[in-house]
């Protein structure tokens, strides 16, 4: 299986808060779907904002199951920078 994620607006959190909360963002999400996936996945970072996984073997709930897991994951990440806790979703 193959999943490709990207964090929409990442653009206007970037001009909003500056380039290095962005990176605190990007790390934060790469973090969190590293939590997500199973030891033989491989998550790669795929452009500016956006991440790809691997998923060998796995079948469609499997990948699904995954998918929902790192989305929730995402959902629920907080940032903390510049003694502000900020979303990565709203």
């Amino acid at each position: 299986g193959l999943a490709l994620l990207d964090i929409d607006l990442f653009k206007k959190f970037n001009d909003s808060f500056g380039h290095l909360t962005g990176d605190a963002v990007l790390r934060a999400v790469a973090q969190n779907i590293a939590r997500c996936v199973r030891n033989v996945d491989f998550v790669a970072r795929y452009g500016g904002e956006e991440f790809a996984i691997i998923l060998p073997n796995a079948d469609r709930l499997t990948a699904a199951g995954i998918c929902v897991k790192v989305r929730r994951a995402i959902e629920e990440a907080r940032v903390f920078e510049a003694d502000e806790k900020l979303r990565v979703c709203n």
